[in-house]
């Protein structure tokens, strides 16, 4: 309630556009990656999916239609698994999950480092020496990474100077910003991705149930004979298909993750609008961007494996200085 209340007492006042809107270039690119990535890697385990479906279908009927001793619906559950062999070849090789997930690190890295810098975030506070520099030499790594992902982008600094405007505004000014633009508008998102996943999970879990007890059913009547076509096989591949598809999606592990992270935004946005001093402005500001990273960081570690002489939850050397966490005193990375 607070929060909102400071938000509306804000919303009239004169000040510079918020970094939202004015993202660098690196954020943009990473993120279209990103997303192009996600696109291809869930239609392509999702034609897969199918693709085992038909053929336990083709195989259930698959002495129905012959031609001579050529089982032509066998035929068809071949081409489907052919396919569905295409697919795992071109998963392998092309690695589209590589490219949502650096593509989505990279991005991150990159929005968090803008609103630290943007609105004065431990390391890059206006007490801090050399914080110019350091937000240079973040942005040329993050250039290279990306590079190295093959995301491309021309001019990573490309909104510094709008940037640079609202650093020099004075403290009350980019607390509000900061609030409104960044804490209160994540905290909506994670508050609505967190419904939609705990929502298709619980629609997911009425459709396996479903699913199984038809399985009974079907099994059931071609044991009694009521059935000449055994469908159990289908049954079966369709409940596996659907547990599969929920193992991609994940959603009910991304709801619990989004409900926790949106309720410590909520908490620290309170807390935000008590802070007066910039040095304890800027470790507030570091503490909620280590709250959203470590989102992430779970995000993230639930889908590559970990490499244990480095302690990065990254399959890709890419990622690597992307996706650390910087602690409140931004001296040492945080693994």
């Amino acid at each position: 309630m607070l929060a909102a209340f400071w938000i509306v007492h804000v919303s009239s006042v004169s000040r510079p556009d918020a970094p939202t809107a004015h993202m660098p270039a690196l954020y943009v690119a990473a993120d279209a990656a990103s997303r192009s990535g996600q696109r291809r890697y869930t239609s392509a385990m999702a034609t897969r999916l199918c693709l085992g479906l038909i053929a336990a279908i083709c195989a259930a009927y698959s002495s129905t239609f012959m031609a001579g001793d050529v089982e032509l619906v066998g035929l068809g559950a071949a081409l489907a698994f052919l396919f569905a062999l295409a697919i795992e070849l071109w998963l392998i090789a092309r690695r589209p999950d590589r490219a949502w997930f650096d593509g989505r690190t990279i991005a991150e890295a990159t929005k968090t480092l803008t609103w630290r810098y943007a609105v004065g975030g431990t390391p890059l506070g206006l007490v801090d020496a050399g914080a110019d520099t350091m937000f240079d030499a973040e942005m040329l790594d993050l250039g290279e990474e990306a590079r190295e992902s093959r995301i491309r982008c021309s001019d990573p600094h490309s909104e510094r100077a709008l940037l640079s405007r609202l650093r020099a505004e004075p403290l009350d000014v980019r607390r509000a910003i900061y609030i409104r633009d960044r804490v209160v508008d994540q905290q909506r998102w994670y508050s609505m991705r967190a419904s939609r996943s705990a929502d298709r999970a619980a629609r997911w879990k009425v459709v396996l149930i479903l699913g199984e007890s038809g399985g009974v059913i079907v099994a059931m009547s071609k044991a009694l004979g009521y059935l000449h076509v055994d469908l159990s096989g289908i049954a079966s591949t369709a409940i596996g298909a659907g547990a599969a598809w929920l193992a991609v999606r994940q959603h009910e592990s991304v709801a619990r993750v989004y409900r926790f992270t949106a309720d410590e935004l909520g908490a620290r946005a309170e807390h935000l609008q008590t802070v007066v001093d910039e040095h304890a402005w800027a470790d507030e500001v570091a503490n909620t961007e280590n709250a959203i990273c470590r989102e992430h960081s779970m995000w993230r570690a639930a889908r590559v494996t970990r490499r244990p002489n480095r302690g990065q939850p990254s399959d890709s050397p890419n990622a690597r200085r992307a996706y650390r966490d910087l602690d409140p005193g931004g001296r040492r990375p945080i693994v």
